[in-house]
């Protein structure tokens, strides 16, 4: 059921990508959860639900990975989600932020 929702959802970028024209129009998401329903045989409000926890997991487990690039940590065994590489299709959409300090330049 799971992998059926997000195979579902991959194909309606309105519902993932930002930069979709449609992303913003909320009937057009709408209908893209019914037809996710539709497809995958499972009621609307539980589509999203899932999707939601999908997303958020995946956003929590690319953090930490990144994380532990800048902190220097050594790799190790990786620890990836259950729907990792199903979800692979999502990285471009989930870019870090860009980040500032105040702090100046150090000089030596």
């Amino acid at each position: 059921m799971e992998d059926q929702i997000i195979v579902a959802v991959c194909s309606k970028p309105e519902l993932y990508d930002s930069t979709n024209y449609f992303y913003r129009d909320k009937y057009r998401k709408d209908l893209a959860w019914r037809r996710v329903s539709e497809e995958t045989g499972v009621a609307e409000d539980v589509c999203r639900k899932k999707w939601k926890g999908f997303h958020d997991t995946y956003l929590k487990e690319r953090r930490k990975e990144l994380e532990k690039r800048r902190s220097g940590v050594a790799p190790g065994a990786a620890n990836k989600g259950r729907f990792s590489a199903v979800l692979s299709f999502f990285d471009p959409f989930v870019a870090p932020w860009p980040t500032t300090s105040n702090m100046g330049k150090l000089r030596r």
